[in-house]
């Protein structure tokens, strides 16, 4: 991994991504707290299912787009989700091209509230997603530059996007908001950081 812990400092050195949203977006970060590395994946989903995903399931609620970096943390969603009998489709690297334009179409119209999306779905396909009113980023992205990607997706006037994070994820905070910001970001009292982008 040294050549990623490379990539994102180098990175993070010249360019900042959350700079390159072009559309008039509030950026919410939130940061949860870990114990330790080990327990980063069980309170990042605890954190999402407490705090985060509740209000998005709201009657009334709709067109949230919950990116999702790993397959594994997309799988155990999708089953908390399906547990739960909400309102969602799915899109992963996994999607059949027929159950792609299926979970575009019933998103766009509203006939699901919720879509999980996976990063490597993105990685290759890199498709417009239409109907997003609210992004969520699980976990920030591992290439930087999908992060100005996807805030692109959020229709203009639209309630923002939230990006969840911890002190363990230094690096692609770095990358996504510039060091210096992130280093205030990460030892602040408070937890929830906002940027706000206004377009072009």
């Amino acid at each position: 991994m040294f050549w990623l812990s490379r990539r994102f400092s180098l990175i993070a050195a010249t360019i900042f991504f959350s700079t390159e949203v072009t559309v008039s977006l509030a950026q919410v970060f939130q940061r949860f707290e870990t114990a330790s590395a080990a327990d980063v994946p069980e309170a990042r989903f605890r954190f999402f299912t407490e705090k985060v995903l509740p209000p998005l399931l709201r009657e009334g609620s709709q067109g949230c787009m919950v990116y999702v970096r790993s397959y594994f943390d997309f799988v155990r969603l999708r089953n908390h989700l399906r547990s739960l009998d909400a309102s969602f489709c799915q899109i992963c690297e996994y999607t059949s091209d027929a159950k792609v334009s299926r979970a575009r179409g019933v998103f766009f119209t509203g006939r699901r509230r919720l879509m999980l999306y996976t990063e490597r779905f993105h990685f290759y396909r890199r498709y417009r997603i239409k109907g997003v009113q609210r992004l969520v980023f699980y976990e920030l992205p591992t290439l930087p530059q999908f992060y100005p990607e996807l805030c692109r997706m959020v229709a203009t006037g639209n309630s923002g996007c939230t990006s969840l994070f911890c002190r363990q994820d230094a690096l692609p905070l770095a990358a996504v908001v510039g060091s210096s910001r992130a280093a205030r970001m990460l030892h602040a009292e408070r937890d929830v950081h906002v940027l706000v982008s206004e377009g072009q």
